[in-house]
């Protein structure tokens, strides 16, 4: 193998000394080409979006998105505004024409498609002579005594617990808009026209959350990667006492977050809940391979000129620094298909900054170490030996308890299986939030007084035109909904069936035994044919029953609750429809809850793929060192045994699997295992000149530490900030990752070292 042959690596790192030494001749070239391209590249960042819709979650081939655009064709989005109103009384006449006024303010926003409340329902009524009037409920505001309109409006089923709270204290008004977006960026008006209404106000539904997610995202993006960078540059200060060289740091990335964000705000990436981590990830790459590069710098022997020690550190340090580059770039890039457009942005820029940071590392950096005289490099000058921590020592006594520790090692691997397998997968934008955030704080408010808020759409359908136009089809239909209030979890259950029923009453001077459906096909077109009169009415109907009579819609509003709930009532509500119609009627489910928790499986399997494709890269990286699988396998099993301690740490506190989470296990792998492969290269060069297992452990260790310890330091720390995020998978991710990071680092330097002493006996012997 090319790098099991001592004689052919020297030869390359000969060559790559020498491109350097050409490349230092040109360095102001290199400088000015390096800084036209960034400024380039910056310019993108004024085009940067924040955009945390549905379309960021979802590819137009997922099964549960293409039946929502279908949904969402014939009958509208069910993306909703949803608004309430701490009255006090409803029906005080003061707060009834408050109301009123709201909900006309309101319906004039442009963008507004529709604005369901009490004011503007439709109001079907009978008389003594035969007369039947629908109208909307505002119009009996002056003329009903308030009483009267609280005791009939209280006991319809059409408005409460969706227009108005079982108390009678709370309205509600639900806002459609002509897009998501559109509707994220009406929050604002909306707002200064309920405070001009001088009335406690609580928003909630999705377009709420998605706002409150853009807004959040775009709040977190910079400040946590100004925070970021601010705590970095200290502490790297702190470790290296000097300014230029802080200044490499800090430079180096600006860049590659200023480059890699620029480049997505010219390709029109927005920004999200995923690309929301970004920042402070790019500068964890960009610190790596600085580490390894300035460390190497300083260690080496300082004979010649300030160009040849750089040369020679960068040549020494290139082929580890690319090998590992390989493995993180798999991690990230192998994020970059499956069915989460969110995700795949996410791997690949990523691997792109990956791409970007390497280039920097290995062109610019160099150069830039070469514009300061020798004479003032000699201060920072750290050649190799022992300090407060015994490398010797350490590898002492990873021999002396080599089974105590591959015992503890192995037993906390097994352990941590009881916890993997409580691991659950949560995609329920609603549960992002964290519970003290003013979303929660609304969202419990507005479920508190109306239950929930989440829409599952039933979809009945039928191939012939004004199929499911009969009174036989509605009574099955009338079933159904009965069976689906008695569902746990499911409190409002809403249909055109109401409306129809109140029709019917009227028809039979508003008895009250008269409340039914239509029991006869002439009866339910007359039905039909008063309510297409009024706006009012016709609204109503159009938004459960297409023109064709080919779909009937009933919504289903569930609370807040994890996505194995959520599948739960589906598959009951499934069971339900099958039960009341048979296997012949035709049907579907959709709507935003439906669709975000079908993400379930495209999760799993975006984890699994990239695990699977990361594992494989950093197998074949480590093989390449080496040149025997077994150890290509011992190499990998200090790099598991943190990822799997992690996935323990996951079931055991409750953290779910999500799209942040569901990345930590590809990234945190090809991330960690750089320090192996370095530690690898430096051990892999004693042993192939001569010395044993032994007497290379401690060198290389030693080589290694520092920039071991300072890329770990500094990494924690970078993700560490994310834990003062606004959602709980960033939140999470940060968590993870940084337990990643510590639980590497102590295996790199007790496992590693133990496997090394226990099997290393002919390996990699001393070549001719």
């Amino acid at each position: 193998m090319l790098l099991r042959n001592p004689e052919r690596l020297m030869r390359i790192q000969r060559w790559i000394e020498r491109a350097y030494l050409a490349l230092f001749e040109r360095r102001w070239r290199v400088a000015g080409l390096s800084a036209v391209l960034c400024l380039a590249a910056l310019t993108g960042l004024a085009r940067l979006r924040v955009n945390n819709t549905m379309d960021v979650w979802f590819s137009d081939e997922t099964p549960s998105y293409a039946r929502y655009r279908a949904f969402t064709r014939m009958f509208g989005s069910d993306e909703y505004l949803f608004i309430t109103l701490d009255m006090g009384d409803v029906f005080d006449r003061s707060n009834l024409e408050k109301l009123e006024w709201l909900t006309l303010a309101l319906r004039d926003l442009p963008g507004v498609v529709e604005v369901m409340a009490l004011p503007t329902a439709a109001d079907v009524r009978g008389d003594t002579d035969g007369g039947i009037y629908v109208d909307e409920v505002r119009g009996r505001f002056q003329t009903e005594p308030a009483a009267t309109l609280r005791a009939r409006i209280l006991a319809d089923e059409r408005f409460v617990q969706t227009l108005v709270s079982r108390d009678g204290r709370v309205a509600a008004i639900l806002m459609r808009f002509e897009s998501p977006k559109i509707g994220e960026g009406l929050v604002a008006p909306v707002e200064g026209i309920l405070k001009s209404a001088d009335v406690p106000y609580y928003l909630g539904g999705y377009i709420f959350a998605q706002r409150e997610m853009d807004r959040l995202t775009f709040r977190d993006y910079f400040l946590f990667g100004t925070i970021c960078l601010v705590i970095l540059t200290a502490v790297f200060w702190i470790l290296f006492r000097d300014a230029f060289l802080t200044a490499i740091f800090v430079g180096d990335c600006v860049l590659t977050v200023g480059v890699v964000l620029g480049c997505m705000g010219h390709m029109g990436v927005p920004i999200h809940l995923m690309t929301g981590i970004l920042p402070p990830l790019l500068m964890a790459m960009a610190i790596a391979d600085d580490i390894h590069l300035i460390e190497r710098f300083l260690r080496i022997d300082p004979a010649g000129s300030i160009e040849a020690r750089v040369a020679r550190s960068s040549s020494e340090v290139a082929i580890p620094s690319f090998l590992s580059g390989l493995t993180t770039f798999a991690g990230f890039f192998s994020l970059s298909g499956g069915e989460v457009p969110a995700i795949g942005h996410f791997g690949f820029w990523s691997g792109i900054g990956i791409l970007f940071t390497y280039a920097f590392s290995f062109l610019t950096v160099p150069v830039l170490l070469t514009m300061r005289p020798a004479a003032v490099w000699r201060r920072h000058e750290r050649p190799a030996r022992p300090g407060w921590f015994s490398e010797q020592k350490l590898v002492d006594f990873c021999g002396r308890r080599r089974w105590w520790l591959v015992a503890v090692f192995a037993g906390l691997s097994f352990i941590s299986f009881a916890g993997i397998q409580r691991i659950v997968i949560d995609t329920q934008l609603t549960n992002f939030f964290e519970p003290d955030s003013d979303f929660m704080r609304s969202m419990d408010f507005i479920e508190r007084r109306f239950g929930n808020t989440g829409p599952v759409e039933i979809v009945l359908t039928s191939d012939a035109a004004d199929g499911l136009k009969s009174p036989e089809f509605l009574s099955k239909a009338d079933d159904l909904i009965a069976r689906l209030g008695r569902i746990p979890r499911i409190e409002t259950v809403l249909s055109i069936n109401p409306v129809l029923k109140t029709v019917t009453r009227a028809l039979y001077e508003n008895r009250p035994e008269a409340y039914r459906l239509p029991d006869r096909r002439d009866l339910l077109e007359q039905e039909l044919l008063v309510l297409s009169l009024s706006a009012s009415g016709e609204e109503a109907l159009n938004r459960y029953v297409n023109p064709s009579w080919t779909q009937f819609r009933i919504q289903a509003r569930l609370p807040r609750m994890s996505n194995n709930e959520a599948l739960e009532v589906f598959d009951k509500i499934e069971s339900e429809v099958r039960e009341v119609f048979g296997a012949g009627q035709g049907f579907y489910l959709s709507g935003v809850v439906e669709a975000y928790s079908r993400l379930d499986r495209f999760i799993l399997e975006s984890q699994l793929r990239s695990l699977a494709i990361t594992l494989a890269v950093v197998t074949l990286v480590f093989w390449l060192q080496v040149g025997r699988p077994l150890w290509a396998v011992l190499a990998l099993l200090p790099n598991l045994f943190p990822i799997v301690l992690m996935f323990a740490t996951m079931g055991l506190f409750g953290i779910t699997l999500n799209v942040a989470t569901a990345t930590v296990a590809a990234i945190t792998l090809g991330l960690a295992d750089d320090d192996t492969v370095f530690f690898f290269y430096a051990y892999l060069r004693r042993r192939r000149a001569g010395q044993t297992a032994g007497e290379a452990l401690a060198p290389a260790l030693d080589e290694c530490r520092r920039a071991i310890w300072l890329a770990t330091l500094l990494n924690v720390i970078g993700f560490s900030i994310f834990i003062f995020s606004s959602f709980r998978p960033t939140v999470y991710f940060g968590v993870l990752t940084s337990e990643v990071w510590a639980l590497a680092l102590l295996a790199e330097l007790f496992l590693l070292p133990t496997f090394l002493v226990m099997l290393d006996r002919k390996f990699a012997g001393p070549t001719p």
